[in-house]
């Protein structure tokens, strides 16, 4: 198999080459062996997600699937920082809120297939998604101790703070990809 064509490959790797080499340089010496995990985890993902591609080729097109494997590769990533930073560090608090984010980042993964629905409308997609999202990402950011619950105040606080984040990364990612479309329909003209 050529890795240097293999899309997958590319994905995967900056992340975890960063992830290792900065393990590498923030651990003490005696322990910057144990960076190498970072390596062995991304093979070991890098061929889980061959493996679930190729199997997907061969069963029909199943949008769960996909969702699953966009959520399961950071939260794994995550998983992995999390029990590094528990191992090295002895820092609860820290491996504690990775795990969080992991979680979110599965949600996350999991309703991106949520746009690739082409018979809903748009705006269908949208409320769909904030809706799945209401329930799976903000009880998760209530229960990760990450910001402080005391009163109904820091529950609606929270909760602002969920949809300010929700609206600058949709317009973000909404701007990117009309860029990037009109960049390719303008290659498809010439």
């Amino acid at each position: 198999m050529n890795f240097f064509k293999n899309k997958r490959y590319w994905i995967l790797m900056p992340p975890f080459l960063l992830t290792a080499l900065g393990l590498f340089f923030i651990l003490p010496e005696d322990k910057r062996g144990y960076s190498y995990v970072v390596v062995i985890a991304f093979w070991i993902t890098y061929y889980v997600w061959n493996y679930y591609n190729l199997k997907k080729r061969e069963e029909a097109d199943d949008s769960s699937n996909k969702g699953l494997t966009r959520g399961i590769i950071p939260f794994l990533f995550f998983i992995i920082l999390s029990l590094l930073w528990t191992q090295f560090e002895a820092s609860s608090a820290t491996s504690k809120s990775l795990l969080y984010y992991g979680v979110i980042a599965f949600f996350l993964g999991v309703a991106s297939v949520i746009y690739e629905m082409e018979r809903w409308r748009f705006i269908q997609q949208i409320v769909v998604h904030y809706l799945v999202m209401l329930i799976t990402v903000f009880p998760t950011l209530l229960l990760s101790g990450i910001y402080p619950i005391d009163s109904f105040r820091d529950v609606v606080n929270v909760y602002l703070d969920f949809n300010k984040m929700g609206l600058f990364l949709f317009l973000t990612t909404y701007f990117i990809f009309k860029w990037r479309n009109r960049g390719y329909l303008k290659a498809q003209d010439e």
